[in-house]
């Protein structure tokens, strides 16, 4: 996976790489340097972010359905 590629699946997860480290116990500096000076991004992250990207999208359609349906979740 290139650099770009990766920024663009953050984005879509909604995440930072700050707080992308944070889930994962990556420190920041080491994430920030993949895909540059021949550091490669692990085979993992693709479909570690496309996960992520799936289950941001179903929380979406979960609430609104709640939404319309009136029905609250209590956390």
């Amino acid at each position: 996976m290139e650099r770009q590629e990766f920024n663009d699946l953050l984005k879509q997860a909604g995440l930072t790489k700050k707080v992308f480290g944070e889930m994962v116990r990556i420190e920041y500096q080491t994430i920030n340097a993949w895909g540059s000076s021949g550091r490669v991004i692990p085979a993992w992250v693709r479909p570690f972010l496309e996960c992520q990207s799936k289950s941001k999208a179903y929380e979406r359609v979960r609430d609104e359905v709640l939404s319309i349906e009136g029905v609250t979740i209590q956390s």
